[in-house]
């Protein structure tokens, strides 16, 4: 029962703070996606770009709006060794 008390009561903040319903609210903040991308030298993940509603709600939530690349994992080049080099490797001759 708490936990419903907790959804209503998070509903009706988002309705003050926005001035809009939450079924409004809802459907902007669900343009939002992620999306995971790889190909030959890594994987991003990316999020879309916030469509003016869901910018609007976000600010007038106090929420920042999500950062455009949320991860980024290069994959190294077939040749490069699999150990950190040491200090002998680093050494100039």
């Amino acid at each position: 029962m708490l936990l419903c008390w907790l959804a209503l009561l998070l509903v009706r903040i988002v309705e003050i703070r926005t001035g809009r319903t939450w079924t409004d609210v809802r459907d902007d903040l669900q343009d939002l996606h992620v999306g995971v991308f790889t190909g030959p030298v890594g994987t991003f993940t990316q999020t879309s770009t916030p469509t003016p509603g869901a910018r609007d709600a976000l600010t007038a939530l106090g929420v920042p709006p999500p950062k455009k690349i949320l991860d980024l994992r290069l994959r190294p080049p077939p040749n490069w060794p699999t150990t950190p080099p040491t200090s002998e490797d680093l050494a100039v001759s």
